[in-house]
Formats: structure tokens, sequence, C-alpha cells
């Protein structure tokens, strides 16, 4: 099983908090992290920081995808996280919830305007939030009742 996110690895993109939560609660779930998206301009710490936590087994850099590769992989994740600390509109988060996965969301920018009330949030700033949201995510049962959750608001 794996959680998707997407997007640059930069400092706003938040990848570094992602890490730090995963790294919190990994031994709660069984779950990789499969990150899509080129290089940014951190990249060089993000690795570092991976090395730190001892996650790289479990952390995958998927780089750039086709767009047949993005839909498989949302089709297949558990759920999609959106750690952004500022966003302009958050468009990966429409895809994930088009695709029925269920999606967990900094409560930065747009985001909350852009999910309403079909994703799980948290304050970018405290990895404990997000930790609490993946465990919920990695839960089957949390999972099916967002997909359905998803699903009648389509």
């Amino acid at each position: 099983p794996f959680i998707l996110s997407t997007g640059k690895l930069s400092p706003r993109k938040n990848v570094h908090g992602l890490i730090r939560a995963l790294g919190r609660i990994a031994d709660e779930i069984p779950h990789h992290l499969v990150l899509v998206g080129g290089d940014g301009w951190s990249t060089e710490e993000t690795y570092r920081q991976l090395a730190d936590t001892g996650l790289e087994e479990r952390v995958h850099f998927a780089g750039f995808v086709s767009d047949d590769q993005l839909r498989a992989l949302y089709r297949r994740a558990s759920g999609y996280v959106h750690p952004s600390l500022y966003e302009g509109f958050g468009l990966p988060v429409l895809e994930a919830m088009a695709r029925g996965v269920p999606v967990i969301s900094s409560q930065s920018s747009s985001l909350p305007e852009v999910a309403g009330d079909a994703a799980l949030y948290f304050d970018p700033h405290k990895a404990s939030d997000l930790g609490e949201n993946l465990i919920q995510v990695g839960d089957d049962k949390v999972s099916e009742h967002f997909k359905k959750m998803l699903m009648t608001r389509n």
C-alpha cells in the first residue's frame, strides 16, 4: 500500500513536513510514500532528511510521469496527501478527488475551498497533525468511507 503526493521538491510544497510525519508514524501503518514531480531547489536537503529518518526504503521518488502513469498511481493509492505551505489553486487535490482517492490536505491558501468537506485537513506546520491523518487514511475503513463520500459528491 502507498500514499501518493505530487509536486516539485521545494520548501513551499512541504515535502520535509510530510517525511517528518511519516517518520513519526512509520511503525503504525505499512504504507510507502510515492512522490511524483521534479526536483526543486531543496532536493539535496530532502534526501538528507530522508536518510536521517531511515525511511529510504519506504519513500519513492518517481520524478515526472506520463498522464497514464499518474492516473494509474491515483487509482492504486490508498490516499493522496497535499502538504503545501502555499498553493495557488491545488489542481492535484481535485484530480485525486475525481478519481475517488481519499485526500489529506493542508489548511493553507485555497486548499480548503477546493476540497470543501471531502478531505482531511491538517496544520502544515505540525507533523503530528499530518501523521494522525496518515494513520486514518491507512485504515481501510476510513479510506472506504472517504471513497463513498466522494462518489456521492460526483
